[in-house]
């Protein structure tokens, strides 16, 4: 339980913000006839605490009750990490998806990332999640930032709209957009 943890409140707003806004276009703009399903994701870092923070404040009865048309899940990546207040355990978590899992079959983000793909469903496949919101915090002075796919309309105009209300105002921070993926 990270409630009493003294993370930046700001960060936390601008995350539930973001998410917020994603939830809402995915369910204007992901087909309605599908089971449409949206995951947010923290703590793929042990050491990033918000991310964490923020899908504790989530609400899934909420969530279900105001978008109906979604099945929003939320994952805490590498649990085992986070309670040790450590980056990672045996290797960095994110280098062990799509295609670059480690040989080494005992270390525990290579089974970790087994575990979820097989529960959000490994990229491009009928299973996957159709959004996946992968939360992060650094300690370098970036503002908040959005790193999105260039294939992916939907987290293209979420992050344009995030940057818009950004830098109007309409959100807590500063604003950028990344590119890659």
């Amino acid at each position: 339980n990270c409630s009493t943890w003294p993370i930046p409140q700001v960060m936390a707003k601008v995350y539930l913000v973001m998410i917020a806004t994603i939830v809402l276009l995915a369910s204007l703009l992901l087909p309605l006839a599908s089971a449409s399903r949206v995951a947010v994701v923290a703590g793929t870092h042990g050491n990033e605490f918000t991310g964490v923070y923020v899908i504790e404040q989530l609400e899934p009865a909420a969530l279900r009750r105001d978008y109906p048309s979604l099945r929003v899940e939320t994952l805490i990546a590498n649990p085992r990490a986070f309670s040790a207040t450590r980056r990672f355990i045996d290797a960095d978590l994110n280098r062990q998806f799509a295609g670059r899992r480690s040989e080494d079959t005992q270390q525990l983000e290579a089974v970790r990332a087994a575990e979820i793909e097989a529960q959000l469903g490994p990229k491009g496949s009928a299973q996957a999640c159709d959004v996946v919101v992968d939360l992060h915090t650094t300690t370098s002075n970036m503002g908040c930032t959005l790193i999105v796919n260039s294939y992916c309309q939907l987290a293209l105009r979420a992050a344009a709209y995030l940057t818009q209300a950004w830098a109007g105002g309409g959100g807590e921070g500063g604003g950028g957009e990344g590119g890659g993926g």
